[in-house]
This record gives C-alpha cells, sequence and structure tokens, in this order.
C-alpha cells in the first residue's frame, strides 16, 4: 500500500482510539497526530519509501534499519509496532516526565509541520525535530517566563504510545490486504497473513482507498454521531449505487 492509504487507516486508529481515550481535545489531537505518524513507520525497512525519502534523517535511519531487516520483515509485525511504541514512551520518560513528555511532543509537532509546511526544509525536519527535543527544557523555561502555559503530564506519554502503536498495527493490517502479506507473528511464527491480492499503486488500491474513506466518515459519524456526516455519506453510497 501507498503512504497516502496508510495514513487512511492511521486516521481510523487514531480517531477510533482518541474517542474511547474520552480525554480534551489537546490529547485526542495526540493521539490522532501519534497515529498518523506510526501509520507510515513501519516502511522505514524500505529506504526507497516515500517515509525515507522525504527527510533526510529518517532516509539515514531507513538505510541503518534495512541492514538488519527484510522489507515487511520485523517493522511489519505485532511486536515491531509494540517495541516502536515502546521507545517512543521511553523518549518520553527520558529525562523528569514533565520534560521529557513535552519535548517528545514537541519534536513531534515540528516534525510534523514542517514536512506539512514543505519547501526546501521539509527534508530537514527529522534533524529539526531532535533539536526541539535536545533543548526542551530550555524551551519550557522559555514559554514560562512568557506566561504560556501547557499541561503534559505521563498519561500523555502513553497517549503518545498508544497512538503510535495502533498507527503501526493499522499499517501491518492493511498490507495484509497486499499480494505480499505480512508476517503479523513475527519472529514467533513465520506464518503469512494475506486477506486479498491487491497491488500497491494500482486502481484496485485507488478503490480500496476510497471504501476507507467511507468508513473513516462513518466511523467519525457514529462516535461523534454527526448527522451530517451520516447523511453525506448516505447520498455518496446513494450517488455510486445509481452509477451502477
Amino acid at each position: 500500500m501507498t503512504w497516502k492509504t496508510h495514513l487512511i487507516g492511521g486516521a481510523q486508529a487514531g480517531i477510533a482510539a482518541a474517542y474511547l481515550a474520552g480525554g480534551s481535545i489537546g490529547e485526542s489531537a495526540l493521539i490522532l497526530s501519534s497515529a498518523l505518524i506510526g501509520s507510515i513507520l513501519p516502511d522505514i525497512d524500505q529506504p526507497g519509501s516515500k517515509l525515507a525519502k522525504s527527510d533526510s534523517l529518517v532516509g539515514l535511519a531507513s538505510l541503518l534499519v534495512s541492514r538488519f531487516t527484510k522489507h515487511r520483515g520485523i517493522t511489519h509485525t505485532a511486536a515491531g509496532a509494540a517495541l516502536t511504541a515502546m521507545m517512543f514512551y521511553a523518549l518520553a520518560m527520558f529525562r523528569t516526565d514533565r520534560e521529557s513528555i513535552f519535548a517528545l511532543i514537541a519534536a513531534l509537532a515540528v516534525f510534523i509541520f514542517v514536512h506539512a509546511a514543505g519547501g526546501a526544509f521539509s527534508r530537514l525536519a527529522g534533524w529539526l525535530a531532535v533539536i526541539c527535543y535536545v533543548f526542551a527544557p530550555q524551551i519550557m523555561q522559555f514559554l514560562s517566563d512568557h506566561s504560556v502555559s501547557f499541561s503534559v503530564n505521563a498519561r500523555s506519554a502513553a497517549l503518545c504510545a498508544a497512538g503510535i502503536f495502533l498507527g503501526c498495527i493499522s499499517h501491518v493490517i492493511y498490507d495484509a490486504f497486499n499480494k505480499g502479506g505480512v508476517m503479523l507473528l513475527y519472529p514467533f511464527s513465520k506464518k503469512t497473513f494475506r486477506f486479498l491480492d491487491i497491488r500497491t499503486n494500482t486502481f484496485a488500491e485507488f478503490g480500496f482507498a476510497g471504501v476507507q474513506v467511507l468508513v473513516l466518515a462513518l466511523l467519525i459519524a457514529v462516535l461523534y454521531r454527526d448527522v451530517r456526516i451520516v447523511n453525506a455519506v448516505r447520498e455518496l453510497v446513494d450517488e455510486l449505487s445509481n452509477m451502477l
């Protein structure tokens, strides 16, 4: 699956997790953004992926990871998703709770913002995020001195890790619809799980992505009871039915 399709899966996982967590808008945004990042992280084992090519630091990390595992190896497993989530949680608890959690969240925010903004600096997003993480205590102090308040705690770290885990799992599940399948239970089992034989970057994948967008819209509508979304989806389904 392409990275765009995987982002849809990450959005589905993030929206559902945010609803179940029942936190504030800020916490919901944290879970959703973490799930979106997690949904493309497993492809770090492929130096030629969109993720690796879009950022110089991630590209370097991808080269290192690819030396230890093949594509759709450990990073495309439930164990790999758990290890990735644990790594992010450890980063969030490295210093004092408040400083490290702020550091990780700020670094993720910088990474997402720089990539979203695009331009010449987008390939440096990873390095800028690392700099932000390293100097987080100074940034916190600067914000406090200028009366900027923020709220982070151990729950924030857990929510971030949960979002990363669910995003990674959504990636693995989506790839199970791909022709190559995934070894979901590796290293405990080498059994390949494959639900369909959808080829990457084909009309079949575009159709699959379209269906998942509808699923995402319905998920939002059902969980948050947005009648407008329900009606819009119904109208779209009716139009598609008439076309067929």
